[in-house]
Formats: structure tokens, sequence, C-alpha cells
């Protein structure tokens, strides 16, 4: 391919991307389901493979998520008036993603694929929320649904990312106890690296008058993030606690630190950040999705045992999800509960397993098929809720202006 047909598939690649997001909005179809498909189509008339797709998969993916915990960090409030919604979200986070991948591990190791912590391993990806389809597919349905699912979907992508290195580093270390310790220390202390570089940060480029330090601080941010995972740290707690900080200067900026900040700057870098990361997320997320489709072989949804794994990992998914629900109480529980979409963030846990504890048998049917169906039940969940929504709507009695029949 030369250049100019390069810039020019490119461009368009891109404009087809923006239609999709505002056919989006209109439909409740996620766009990446769209961009999915497309990838699939120009397979089929360019059969041929591109080098190193993995590779740009991992590059693309890590970014895109970088940017897209960022974004919804940067939107986050911390107020005490939300502490139980965020407890609330914090739960069912947690509990959902613990219980899921408990019960998919009993279904792989059930179906005779593997060892059960081998299996445990295969759950996680399954088990994860993905903020990159939640976070944009949700903006038009109740603002207290939106926020909770924001909130949880967040906090899954995190807790998701430490489950499963956990379990990487149980399947290759024998001693449970010393990975548990060595896991629990390494979060402590990305905690508190991540407060410490956060507020540095903040403070530093609030003295910088450059125009052109947007992409310094995201630049610094993902530095931050590949030198964490080069040492093992949970760094994705890093790029939330810097959005969060920013975001909630009020909260986190008090007393000495008060005197140290300049609130006015470090107001313009959050609106400017906020802009340019919806921006960088929208191109990143473009790529990923379109190359992630050129890279489906539809070949392995004829796999029966692999598509009947997927049906037994939808069953437990959701009903696991309605009895968490139920538990915490929340509201619209018939809605959450077909918004749990797999995506961006397991596709890239799967592909993160080593070729050592991988499963030929397993193959990429269960991962695909779950992919598909969670975002299909996620489409039609939304889009029932907007027509109950317009019926209310219509349904609601007019109040009449008040009129007097007096004449002055």
């Amino acid at each position: 391919m030369s250049p100019y047909t390069a810039i020019i598939f490119i461009s368009l690649l891109l404009i087809v991307s923006y239609i999709f997001q505002v056919i989006s909005r209109k439909t409740n179809i996620p766009s990446v389901l769209m961009l999915m498909a497309l990838g699939i189509i120009i397979k089929l008339f360019i059969p041929h493979t591109l080098d190193n797709l993995d590779s740009y998969l991992g590059i693309l993916g890590n970014i895109g998520l970088i940017l897209i915990v960022l974004e919804a960090s940067l939107d986050l409030n911390l107020h005490k008036d939300k502490t139980l919604d965020i407890l609330k979200a914090l739960f069912s986070a947690l509990l959902c993603l613990s219980a899921t991948s408990a019960i998919i591990a009993g279904i792989i190791y059930w179906l005779n694929y593997t060892t059960f912590m081998q299996a445990a391993l295969y759950a996680v990806p399954f088990a994860v929320m993905s903020s990159a389809i939640v976070i944009p597919s949700v903006q038009n349905i109740f603002p207290k649904t939106k926020e909770f699912v924001i909130y949880e979907s967040s906090i899954s992508d995190i807790l998701g990312i430490i489950f499963f290195y956990l379990f990487l580093d149980l399947n290759e270390n024998e001693n449970t106890g010393e990975v548990l310790g060595i896991t629990l220390f390494q979060i402590i202390v990305t905690i508190v690296i991540a407060f410490i570089l956060s507020y540095a940060l903040i403070w530093m480029f609030t003295k910088i008058k450059d125009n052109t330090k947007l992409f310094l601080i995201i630049s610094s941010l993902v530095l931050l993030y590949g030198v964490g995972k080069l040492f093992h740290l949970s760094s994705l707690i890093i790029i939330v606690i810097f959005g969060l900080i920013l975001k909630n200067q009020t909260v986190f900026f008090k007393g000495s630190l008060k005197k140290i900040h300049d609130e006015k700057e470090a107001e313009i870098i959050l609106h400017d950040l906020h802009h340019i990361t919806l921006e960088s997320v929208f191109v990143i997320k473009t790529f990923f999705f379109f190359l992630f489709g050129f890279s489906i072989n539809l070949m392995n949804l004829l796999d029966i045992k692999g598509i009947f794994t997927g049906v037994l990992i939808l069953g437990g998914t959701y009903c696991i999800r309605y009895f968490v629900l139920s538990i915490l109480r929340v509201q619209n529980i018939s809605l959450l509960t077909t918004i749990t979409p797999r995506g961006l963030i397991s596709i890239l846990l799967f592909f993160s397993i080593p070729a050592t504890l991988f499963i030929p048998e397993f193959g990429n049917a269960p991962m695909l098929f779950t992919i598909i169906v969670t975002n299909i039940v996620m489409t039609l969940g939304l889009i029932s809720d907007s027509k109950k929504e317009t019926t209310e709507e219509s349904e609601a009695p007019v109040t009449q202006p008040i009129t007097s029949d007096h004449k002055d």
C-alpha cells in the first residue's frame, strides 16, 4: 500500500467511525460493533493478514485503556453525598468480578479444558466489564444510573487487571501465600506512588505556561503506566488517582497544599485535557476495534464446543450480575443487568495469556461469542429503556398554565 493510499484509507476510516458514532447515538448500537463488522468485511476483500497485528492491537489497546480510564476519572465527582453510590459501584464491581470469575473458572474446569487454577486465569478476561464500551454507550440513560455504571466499569477494569496478574503469578508460582503478600504490597506501593506523582505532576504542569503541554501530560501518564507495568505494579491506579485529584481539586488540595496550588490554571488544564482525551480515545478505539475485526476468523464461530462454552459463560454472567445488583438494591436493575459488555480490556487480557499457559483446545470462539452477545444484549437493553422513557413522557399529564378569566 502506497503512502497516499494509506492516508486516504486512514482518513476514510476515521470519517466512517464518526458516522458510526452518530448512528450509535440514534440506535444505541455500540459503534465498536460496527467497527468490528467493518474490519471483518474489509478482510473479505483483502484476505492477507497484516504483519505483527497482535503487536499493533497490544499497543493500541493499552494506550486506549489509559485514555479511557483517564477520561472516566476526569468525569467522577467525589462528594459526601455520592459516597454511598461510589461504595455500591465498588462492591458491585468487586462482587461481580469475583463471583463471575469463580463461576466461569468452574465451567472451564468442568468442561475438562485444564486445571482449576489455569481456568481461573482464563476466566478473568470473561468477567471484566469494558469501560471502553460502557462509557460512550450510556450517555443517554438516567443520570444516576449512568454515573453508577461509569464508576462500576472503571473500577472493574482496574480490579480485572489486578486479578488477572494475580492468577498469572499463582499459575507460575506454587507459593500462594507469597504471591498474595507481594500483590497486596504492590497495590499499596502503587497507591502511595500514585498520590505523590499526581500531586507533583499537577503542580508542575500548572507552572508550565507552554501551549503544548497537554500531550506532554498524556505522554507522562503513559510513561508512568509503562514503567509501572515493567515493575509489575497496578499502574492503572496511577491514571485513576491523577484524574480524580485533577477533577476534585477542592477535596485533595486543602490546608498548606492549597497555598501552593494554582486552581485557576488547573481548571484550564482539566477542561483542555478532558477535550483532547475524548478526541484521542475516538481515534485509538477506531483503529483498535477495526484491526480486531480484521483479525477475526469467522470459522471460530463454527466451533460447537466453543459456542457451548460461551453460552454457559453468558448464563453464569447474567445470573451473577442480577443477583449482586439485587443484593445491593441498585435502582433500574433490569437495565443494569444488560449493561455488562466485554470488549477492549477482555481482548487485551485474553491475548496477554503467555504461550506456556495457552490452551489450544479452548481457542478464541468463546471470547468472540461473548463479546458479540454481551454487546447485543446491552444494545437491546438500552433500546428498550429509551422506548420506556419515551412512552412515560408521552403518557405524562400535560399541565395547563393557570389563567384568569378576569379582564382588566
